[in-house]
Formats: C-alpha cells, sequence, structure tokens
C-alpha cells in the first residue's frame, strides 16, 4: 500500500503521517528566524491539482466530440513570511508570459478564476496565508511539455513574483466533496478521492484551509 498526498480544493489538504508535521514544524521556526526582521513577501507555489473533465455517459453530442477533455487546474499559492507586515500583492497575474484573458480568447481555456480578475482587496495575501488559482483549460495543458510559469507582478512592493509548476495528467484527484448538513459550519464532510493507478492509497490526515474575518476573502488559513 502506498502513501500519497491529495490536496483539495481552496478548502483541505490531505498531509502524510507524523514525520510530516515535525518537519512542517522545524521549517517553520526557520521561516520565522529568517523572517524575523524581513517586511518583503516570500511567495511559494505550494502544489498543484489537476481534476479530468469528463463527458456524461449516455448523453448524445452533437457534432460529436473531437478531441480529450482538459481539465479544472489549481495553483495553491502561499506567503511564507511571518513578518506581520509582509503582505504581497497579486496586482496582475501572467501564465507562461501570457495573460489570461488571452487563453480565453483563442480558446484554450473556457474561464479563469485568478487574480487579475478579482477586486482589489481580494488581491492582497498576508503572511502564512494560502490563495488559489484556477484555471478550467478547454485542452489538455500537458499534452506540450506540461511546463506552467505563473508570474504575478506586486505594483506597491515593485516586486515579480515567478512560480513553476508542472501540469500533468493524474493518476489521483479529488472528483468531489459533500458538506454534510445545513450548517454554515459544517463538521461533516464526504470526499470522494478518485484512484486510477494500479496501486492502492492511504489518506493519513486532513488539514482544513479557512478564511479569517481578519483578511481578506481569498486568504485562506492553515486549521488546527
Amino acid at each position: 500500500m502506498r502513501v500519497v498526498v491529495v490536496g483539495l480544493v481552496a478548502l483541505m489538504s490531505i498531509v502524510l503521517g507524523q514525520a510530516a508535521e515535525s518537519d512542517e514544524g522545524a521549517n517553520a521556526a526557520l521561516r520565522a528566524a529568517e523572517d524575523a526582521g524581513s517586511a518583503v513577501p516570500r511567495i511559494a507555489l505550494e502544489g498543484v491539482t489537476v481534476t479530468p473533465l469528463v463527458r456524461a455517459e449516455g448523453l448524445y453530442y452533437y457534432p460529436p466530440p473531437g478531441e480529450p477533455l482538459g481539465a479544472l487546474v489549481q495553483l495553491f499559492v502561499r506567503n511564507t513570511s511571518t513578518n506581520a507586515s509582509a503582505w504581497a500583492g497579486f496586482d496582475e497575474a501572467r501564465f507562461n508570459g501570457v495573460y489570461p484573458l488571452n487563453y480565453v480568447l483563442r480558446g484554450d481555456w473556457a474561464w479563469h478564476d485568478t487574480p487579475d480578475i478579482w477586486k482589489d482587496m481580494e488581491r492582497k495575501l498576508p503572511p502564512e496565508a494560502l490563495s488559489v488559482w484556477t484555471i478550467n483549460a478547454v485542452r489538455p495543458t500537458w499534452n506540450d511539455d506540461g511546463d506552467l510559469t505563473a508570474t504575478s507582478e506586486d505594483w506597491t512592493r515593485g516586486a515579480m513574483y515567478p512560480m513553476a509548476a508542472t501540469v500533468e495528467a493524474p493518476s489521483r484527484w479529488i472528483s468531489a466533496v459533500t458538506f454534510l448538513g445545513s450548517d454554515p459550519t459544517p463538521s461533516e464532510t464526504v470526499v470522494h478521492v478518485a484512484n486510477d493507478a494500479a496501486t492502492p492509497m492511504r489518506i493519513t490526515g486532513v488539514r482544513l484551509w479557512l478564511p479569517r474575518s481578519d483578511a481578506p476573502p481569498r486568504a485562506l488559513f492553515a486549521g488546527d
């Protein structure tokens, strides 16, 4: 049996066991020491999720579908700084040097949810917070070379934040999430994890990432 890591879009991340938690504690202490006197944000791409798009079985399509469908691609962008003044701004974003709107207009993407269309307040990322950028790709973006460089420009600081990722067809992904009950803050959820690999998988932990009242609504913070 193989232990794997799976990320849940905008809400939770599934993590490895105790060893990973110990490493994270050491990394947090190191970051705190490095950031003690620095108000400069440190932006990192913490992960990428790829959820394949599917065609409903039993439906008739006209004209018949041609090329394969793409995927919902999500980038998990985090401000790893611990200094309270190290806020980052994502005033505009480009992907492989191209603005998101260009991808939509030429038919590569159906839509996107990235900083270019967010309100000004939503483009600010506090220290230790996570931001989720979403791309709904019409075509399988991994059919080329799979390399993707997302670059965000912070106009206030005059800084650029480049982040490199590889987008590949996944073997495991979170297919659906259902929150149980009508409470605005439900305590139970059902997660459907698809495993298209040849080996079984085991989930060892879950962590929720949620917004806070004292931060922009798109900034998510790790729960206990």
